[in-house]
């Protein structure tokens, strides 16, 4: 996979501050890709971001923790859009357009930014801050898609088959971004087709049981 220089994903400049979190960000991004974890140290950071280190000892401590728990966040709330309040559709149908609509934007996300699925899953299970980080961002997002689940379906299936559910297709879904932006994947299949295999198995959900 050919990652490139790592850069934010839909990222929009905004005040002096926020492109400092956004340089700070993008450089633990950059010393994780060539690096270990245990080299993401303030001055390293500092270095490579073109901020002070009292600048960050100001922000974020003097732990790196912080630092990297922080950079989870932020691309993490940034991918899955959790800035979002979350709401139920009225019908099976706008939910499954709204899951078509976040499909087709994250995979621009992984197209910009293919280092998201590449650290997603060589940290999902770290039992470090990054990992820590990476399970709270995908409960927060499995939490939204269950917001997001119409009545309709809810009474038909139920919240813990709907759980089970989300769960199974946030896995699925994710390990198809990853093949997305992994070597040929985007030569086997067009975006029209690959959403249509992403959304298959909602598809047989929703039918399943019906006569």
């Amino acid at each position: 996979m050919s990652i490139g220089e790592p850069r934010f994903i839909n990222y929009v400049p905004g005040t002096s501050k926020d492109e400092r979190y956004h340089r700070v960000a993008l450089a633990v991004v950059t010393i994780l890709l060539r690096r270990r974890p245990q080299e993401v140290t303030v001055s390293a950071v500092a270095r490579r971001a073109k901020v002070s280190r009292p600048w960050i000892y100001k922000y974020f401590g003097r732990e790196t923790d912080s630092l990297l728990g922080f950079t989870v966040k932020y691309f993490g709330e940034a991918f899955n859009e959790l800035d979002e309040e979350p709401f139920a559709h009225d019908s099976i149908d706008q939910w499954r357009q709204y899951l078509v609509e976040r499909t087709n934007k994250a995979l621009d996300d992984v197209e910009s930014a293919p280092w998201l699925m590449l650290l997603y899953f060589r940290y999902r299970h770290d039992a470090g801050p990054i990992g820590v980080a990476m399970r709270e961002i995908e409960q927060l997002h499995l939490d939204r898609f269950l917001a997001s689940v119409p009545a309709e379906l809810r009474r038909r299936r139920g919240n813990r088959r709907l759980e089970r559910f989300a769960r199974a297709f946030s896995a699925t879904r994710n390990g198809v971004y990853f093949r997305w932006v992994d070597s040929g994947e985007r030569s086997a299949w067009n975006r029209a087709e690959l959403i249509d295999e992403i959304m298959r198995p909602v598809d047989a959900f929703v039918a399943w049981g019906s006569t």
